[in-house]
């Protein structure tokens, strides 16, 4: 039925639903502004391995070169850096830029029914001074070969982190494992990663995949903690869920019986 319904809609109808629907904008755009993250190093030197955690700023660097098909992005790395310091929220200052703003200015933006400057996610940073100059790592996004996310990534394992917060990317040398703030700074990061590596094996190509792909790895995290089955799981939340629902029918008062008179034929 569905099928059926979207494809009654006009042909220009469904390539913009299809492009809302494949919409990650917000999300490629925190990214390329910057993180706090952090980084899962693990050291095994024969007898023991030990895990280092550390926090680097970590963001997205894509150029972008005009083609035959239009624009596209010429070389897409991820890089990040030890040397964040005191680094500020990218929102407050773009409060601050904001507030200096010339009246002509906001009525122009105004007219042409623009924001004075893109909301981004409330965990971006400013980039440190001189990042593209700064001794940093790079990953070339064409080398990563799986992007794994959830409860069985590397990055989870090592730091026993909540799953939803951790991804790690694979390449043929090694792998790279890090840890979000959050779940949202986790969706930014793996969306964004997918856009540009879609052919790593684990890519999720849409917010809606994501997020049911989010959903899931919170079952499995509960399954796991409880040592039970996702059947097992099932089972109890419904027996609990009806136990709920009987204890609250019968602390309510009882409904009298309505009996509706038939009018005189």
């Amino acid at each position: 039925m569905q099928r059926e319904s979207r494809l009654v809609r006009p042909p220009d109808l469904r390539i913009l639903q299809r492009c809302l629907f494949m919409n990650i904008a917000w999300e490629i755009a925190s990214v390329q502004q910057g993180f706090v993250l952090t980084k899962v190093h693990d050291n095994n030197d024969g007898k023991r391995t030990t895990v280092r955690q550390a926090d680097r700023f970590v963001s997205l660097n894509v150029v972008w070169d005009s083609t035959s098909h239009g624009w596209g992005a010429y070389e897409s790395q991820l890089k990040w850096t030890k040397q964040i310091g005191n680094l500020q929220f990218a929102s407050e200052v773009r409060q601050r830029k904001m507030a200096q703003l010339s009246p002509d200015k906001r009525k122009k933006l105004d007219v042409l029914r623009l924001p004075v400057l893109p909301e981004l996610h409330h965990e971006c940073r400013e980039k440190p001074n001189g990042f593209g100059r700064l001794s940093s790592s790079t990953l070339n996004l064409h080398d990563v070969i799986s992007i794994d996310y959830g409860i069985m990534s590397r990055a989870c394992i090592l730091s026993q982190e909540d799953p939803w917060r951790c991804f790690t990317l694979n390449t043929v040398q090694r792998t790279y494992d890090f840890v979000c703030p959050d779940e949202e700074c986790a969706r930014c990061f793996v969306l964004s990663l997918s856009r540009f590596a879609p052919w790593a094996r684990g890519a999720i190509k849409s917010r809606a995949a994501f997020l049911a792909r989010r959903g899931w790895c919170k079952v499995e995290s509960k399954c796991q903690q409880e040592e039970i089955t996702l059947t097992h799981l099932l089972l109890k939340e419904l027996r609990a869920k009806a136990v709920s629902m009987s204890s609250s029918a019968h602390g309510r008062p009882p409904v009298k019986k309505q009996t509706r008179m038939m009018d005189d034929c």
